[in-house]
């Protein structure tokens, strides 16, 4: 929890500091030690674990960090490879590798398989370097070999030489010619069996050859599926992190890390082992603190606001009385700034949940509105009305409403209407409300554009109350059985 007065050491410069002041310090000097630790400036980054200490000493985050800095100083090689993203699991055979490298060079650089293209190249890379290494041994033995056996076949022929030439000698005065038909019949002989024997053992040599290179083969195929069962493993933990679904573009890796903020802050703040969680998930989907803070402070404020509506309705607290009011506030770090800011739009909701339904009706034409407020209001609707769509935006920040009927062109001529959705498409507490034009224009393009924003419906000019009401209707029942 961060410190709201003095430090139980005495420290009285954080006594005149806000909690906001505080909680900023707190937030910069993790950002500075999450730079220090990839920079393998570890005493740099405990220092500022330290100084961060000060100003929440009880955070989570600090455990999570160093744990962190303690496996980075027992292995600091992972350093180099944390900055990952996810890959695919790969599924196929080692004789499909090439296939598969060819198919990976064509994703684009903000693919996901793009550290499986890496590991896969240095697998392939590994597999020929041992393997040439391997080959080269066994051609240079049987090379060897075969010199070898060059030398004794020389050797061999100079001997027989020596005895033909004895012979020779011997007979030469009497059967010269027949002493040299019969040499050069024995020699032709035994050049024809030493050829047949060379080709022998050159054969035998191929064989063997060949069984060395097929048993490299196994040995580095067995090897390669080894390396394949911890990618394998690797992946698996990555999905369970990101929870099977692997995020294409950053809008679903931010919206996947506030999925998993929005658990783990349930209870206000996470536990030791959830801070440790999401530091693995932030550095996976490479989530900066800045984002991260700014998805800390959206999910608290949802998280307090449907905890407070809950327990209102449920009778558990009143907004008379403060004392478990406080309790909420402090369990999910509400600063003043953030209180004021949602107060009123809690006794808003709280007030709305009594009614049949609350509307906001936006349109320029004020008899319109007032005709549409006497038969809303005699349907048991509940009525709030605006001119424009400033006022419009206004009046959502401090009152809750069940559905938004809302008209597209106002006076100065731009469609005001569609600048009205899209700024509540950015609110986390407004964004879920219906919402349906209406208007006098027919055009097909701005009826399709309005579909593609995500509206509700869109109803024509003039509207038919009876349809009107019945559209209403089906509206609110779904959104509040969704909320």
């Amino acid at each position: 929890m961060i410190l709201d007065s003095v430090q139980p050491d005495g420290n009285q410069s954080l006594a005149s500091l806000s909690r906001e002041e505080i909680r900023e310090k707190f937030r910069q000097c993790m950002r500075e030690a999450d730079t220090f630790i990839k920079e393998r400036k570890f005493e740099q980054a405990k220092s500022k674990l330290a100084e961060a200490s000060r100003f929440d000493p009880t955070n989570p985050y600090l455990t999570a960090f160093r744990e962190r800095i303690q496996l980075y100083e027992r292995n600091p090689e992972l350093l180099s490879t944390r900055k990952s993203t996810i890959v695919a699991k790969p599924s196929l055979k080692p004789t499909q590798t090439k296939e598969v490298s060819k198919t990976t060079e064509e994703l684009p650089s903000y693919s996901p398989t793009m550290v499986e293209n890496k590991i896969r190249d240095q697998i392939d890379v590994e597999y020929k370097m041992k393997f040439t290494e391997e080959l080269k041994r066994a051609e240079l033995q049987a090379s060897e070999k075969i010199k070898n056996f060059d030398k004794k076949g020389r050797d061999r022929l100079h001997t027989l030489a020596e005895q033909f030439q004895s012979r020779y000698n011997q007979q030469i005065a009497a059967e010269r010619q027949k002493a040299q038909r019969d040499a050069e019949a024995a020699l032709e002989e035994e050049r024809i069996n030493l050829k047949k024997q060379h080709d022998q053992l050159i054969k035998e040599q191929n064989e063997n050859i060949k069984k060395i290179r097929a048993e490299l083969r196994k040995e580095i195929e067995q090897n390669f599926l080894k390396r394949f069962e911890q990618v394998s493993r690797q992946y698996d933990l990555k999905m369970e992190l990101l929870q099977v679904k692997i995020p294409q573009t950053r809008e679903e890796a931010l919206e996947l890390y506030r999925e998993k903020l929005r658990k783990s802050y349930s209870n206000g703040e996470p536990t030791v082992e959830g801070a440790k969680q999401l530091m693995e998930l932030k550095e996976l989907l490479e989530i900066t603190f800045d984002e991260h803070f700014s998805l800390e402070a959206q999910v608290r404020l949802d998280n307090y606001v449907a905890t407070v509506q809950k327990k209102i309705l449920t009778g558990e607290i009143s907004l008379l009385k403060s004392e478990k009011l406080e309790a909420l506030k402090q369990q999910f770090q509400i600063t003043p700034e953030e209180e004021s800011q949602i107060q009123s739009y809690i006794k808003s909701n709280i007030e709305k949940s009594k009614l049949k339904g609350r509307i906001l009706v936006v349109d320029d034409d004020k008899a319109l509105l007032d005709v549409l407020e006497v038969a809303l209001n005699s349907s048991g609707y509940d009525v709030v009305k605006s001119l424009d769509v400033q006022g419009a935006y206004q009046l959502l920040k401090t009152t809750a409403v069940d559905l938004i009927l809302c008209d597209i062109k106002f006076p100065e001529g731009e469609l005001d209407g569609f600048k009205l959705f899209t700024t509540i498409q950015e609110e986390p507490l407004l964004r879920k409300i219906p919402f349906i034009f209406m208007s006098a224009l027919i055009d097909g393009l701005i009826m399709r554009s309005g579909v593609q924003l995500g509206i509700d419906d869109y109803l024509t000019k003039p509207v038919d109350i009876d349809f009107l009401l019945a559209v209403i209707e089906g509206k609110i029942k779904r959104y509040r059985s969704l909320d």
